[in-house]
């Protein structure tokens, strides 16, 4: 599963590296027409569903045994955000893996510009948006069932991260 897919490089990414794989996409369905683009163009639209629709009310599916949320917490509270993170609990297989890729400055935010940078920004243009630390993902996540919480570094600037968890 693939949440807010936005252009589909991620999940297309995964399906590439897994062949026997099928991919779900959900996102706005003027988003997801450019998803659509990409995986033919990739060769891989024959294994992918595209679901127009919203994370917070479209019906997702169950029984995933991935499920990619990318750029996309940072939008959001932590209330929205732990609602989500509860859906896509709920939308994993058990063993599950849910990985949020996401700029996560460091627990103090001092260290690193770029996603306190980033943290401001999405103050400016969300209304309630945030970086969010470790530990914020780490209680987002436990709080909606998932364990197994870890950070690992992800493609990207350096403080491009991602956030790992199992359900």
């Amino acid at each position: 599963l693939d949440i807010a897919c936005g252009s589909g490089f991620y999940g297309i990414s995964a399906l590439k590296r897994f062949a026997a794989a099928r991919l779900v996409s959900v996102d706005w369905p003027g988003v997801i027409q450019h998803a659509e683009v990409n995986a033919r163009q990739t060769g891989v639209a024959d294994r992918v569903e595209f679901r127009p629709g919203d994370i917070f009310s479209s019906d997702m599916g169950t029984g995933y045994d991935l499920v990619l949320a990318v750029n996309i917490y940072h939008h959001f509270g932590m209330d929205k955000c732990i609602e989500l993170s509860r859906r896509l609990h709920a939308a994993a297989a058990p063993g599950g893996l849910l990985a949020v890729v996401d700029m996560v400055p460091d627990e103090d935010r001092t260290k690193e510009r770029f996603p306190l940078m980033f943290a401001l920004t999405m103050l400016i243009w969300t209304r309630d948006g945030d970086a969010y630390t470790r530990s914020e993902y780490r209680h987002m996540l436990e709080t909606a069932g998932f364990k197994d919480v870890t950070l690992k570094a992800a493609p990207g600037p350096a403080s491009t991260q991602a956030v790992l968890a199992r359900k």
